[in-house]
């Protein structure tokens, strides 16, 4: 049986043409043996030259259209076997075989020898098709996952296809192991058949609504988050490695409300989790609350007292902090002894346990003199004679200075002292409330004051390692500069400043003040 093939309008029947070729190939090999044979090198040479000049002067006469190509050979031969069909004579005198010689270099290739350049074979096509719009593919890869979704959604065990069953409180929930495995390596193992031989999964951690809502995410990539189930979610997100749920419920944290009847809860529950948008917002929340005046305070555990000493923004004085802290180790303290009827029990060893890994985060040394002689020395069990003696030491020092603090437009500080008897302090008090003149953050700002000459104030202090900012006057001018930056101008360092938070940074608008 032969085929016949379509190709650029011309029909070749497939069996003829291999006859044909074979045919021709053969006559043209023998051909090329006796020619080699008979002649010496030299005469195959010039034979091969004069060859090659006449094929050539026969190829552009009678091959000038730029469409032939390498396809030629296979055309040929279909003319061959048509020809041979019709009874017509397969040679002519002018062309002797396929190349238009028989003596013709058998290692050289047939090429193209018109000066035009052909049209690519490619361009004889029409498109059949447009091209695929990528937009209309995401409609129907959404199309597909809304099918699925349903699917679940309907717990349709005849025709659900379903392979895996979630107990939960007695209810039974239908799923796809390729769903599941495809998003969580911990819902992998435990759905393969390793660890499952096809029995119900029992559930006991988490409710059915609250496990039902997680698959649901998993299939649709959406979910219902409310107050009631976003401590469930978060935890599940964590517990099977689900961060896309992890981010989208700290997207709904970050956008709720935090009261000081809440507050608590949620530092308590969520501040083991990596959710960084959650904790942006709800230290902004802190710095409005009043929280630790509650008696709920007094409930917490050792290490949510921790999360908050730990807090890089204060939610109170430190004095008050310190205070109430003091008052819930107390409360522990008494606890403990009254839940083990040792009469013996000293309650000051027992305040000191509660408070030996808290007490390396209080800041005492930004606490006022009178509150440490007040409260803190009456407390002197807690500390060794050396570190109490430093505490009040610095204290001292500090009724010889004020604070002088610069803040940027988001709420960060930096402080650093001055003494009392700097007469620039006057200055710096009349720019209160008033924004830098100039910025360049976020290394420097500075404020405009003509009366400051900064050639009769000498330097107060000298860099030094570890100090990032500098409070610094020019002529003219008073600021602050960060420590890898150096003016062009001559300035004198003042004191040097400490962030309240890690991240401050200068920004525009910038405020200086003495506290």
């Amino acid at each position: 049986m032969s085929f016949v093939y379509q190709y650029t309008g011309k029909l070749f029947d497939t069996a003829a043409s291999k006859k044909a070729l074979d045919s021709i190939t053969n006559e043209r090999n023998q051909k090329n043996k006796n020619d080699f044979g008979s002649k010496k090198s030299n005469d195959l040479n010039i034979l091969n030259s004069k060859s090659n000049e006449k094929y050539e002067k026969q190829w552009k006469k009678k091959d000038d259209s730029p469409n032939k190509n390498v396809l030629s050979l296979h055309i040929s031969a279909y003319e061959y076997s048509f020809e041979a069909k019709n009874g017509q004579r397969l040679w002519n005198s002018g062309n002797n075989g396929i190349y238009g010689s028989t003596s013709h270099n058998p290692f050289e290739f047939p090429r193209q020898q018109s000066d035009k350049v052909p049209a690519p074979q490619v361009s004889e096509f029409k498109a059949s098709q447009t091209l695929l719009n990528p937009n209309r593919f995401s409609i129907t890869m959404a199309q597909f996952n809304d099918k699925r979704y349903e699917v679940f959604k309907s717990q349709n065990t005849a025709e659900g296809y379903f392979d895996v069953t979630f107990d939960l409180e007695g209810k039974f929930v239908h799923a796809h192991k390729y769903m599941l495995s495809s998003v969580s390596e911990v819902l992998k193992r435990m759905v393969s058949d390793t660890w499952n031989k096809g029995e119900t999964i029992k559930i006991e951690k988490n409710s059915y609504n609250d496990f039902y809502e997680f698959l649901t995410f998993l299939y649709s990539g959406n979910c219902k988050l409310n107050d009631e189930n976003i401590f469930s979610m978060i935890d599940l997100s964590e517990f099977y490695h689900v961060k896309s749920l992890q981010h989208r419920c700290d997207e709904y944290l970050s956008q709720n409300d935090y009261t000081n009847e809440n507050v608590l809860t949620y530092i308590e529950v969520l501040s083991n989790y990596s959710l960084p948008m959650f904790k942006k917002a709800f230290a902004k929340s802190m710095k409005y609350l009043s929280f630790i005046e509650y008696e709920s305070f007094m409930q917490l555990s050792k290490e949510t007292v921790m999360k908050i000493v730990m807090f890089e923004d204060r939610i109170a004085l430190e004095e008050k902090l310190f205070e109430k802290i003091y008052e819930w180790a107390e409360k522990q303290a008494k606890n403990k002894q009254s839940e083990s009827n040792e009469e013996t029990l000293n309650l000051n060893d027992a305040i000191k346990a509660e408070l030996t890994e808290i007490l390396p985060f209080i800041k005492f040394k930004n606490m006022n003199l009178g509150f440490l002689i007040d409260f803190v020395v009456d407390k002197g069990f807690l500390f060794s004679y050396k570190e109490l003696s430093e505490i009040l030491n610095v204290a001292k020092a500090k009724e010889n200075f004020v604070k002088v603090k610069v803040t940027n437009e988001n709420g960060k500080s930096i402080g650093g002292m001055l003494s009392k008897n700097f007469d620039f302090i006057y200055f710096i008090k009349s720019l209160k409330s008033q924004p830098c003149e100039n910025s360049s953050p976020p290394c420097w700002a500075y404020w405009n004051e003509k009366q400051i000459k900064a050639s009769s104030v000498p330097d107060q202090i000298k860099k030094r390692d570890g100090i990032e900012w500098y409070l610094f006057c020019q002529d003219g001018r008073i600021g602050v500069v960060h420590h890898s930056y150096n003016f062009t101008l001559k300035y004198n360092l003042l004191a040097e400043m400490t962030p309240e938070a890690s991240d401050f940074v200068i920004t525009k608008n910038c405020k200086i003040e003495i506290e």
